[in-house]
């Protein structure tokens, strides 16, 4: 998983930030590059 998702074709409404890690987590019916 990578934090630049929205250099991908994604919507900002299909990823959020784990407050816990810190990092952007995506919708489980999503991949980040695949």
């Amino acid at each position: 998983y990578g934090v630049r998702v929205w250099e991908t074709e994604l919507t900002f409404e299909t990823v959020g930030l784990d407050e816990d890690t810190g990092k952007w987590v995506v919708a489980d019916t999503f991949t980040i590059f695949k």
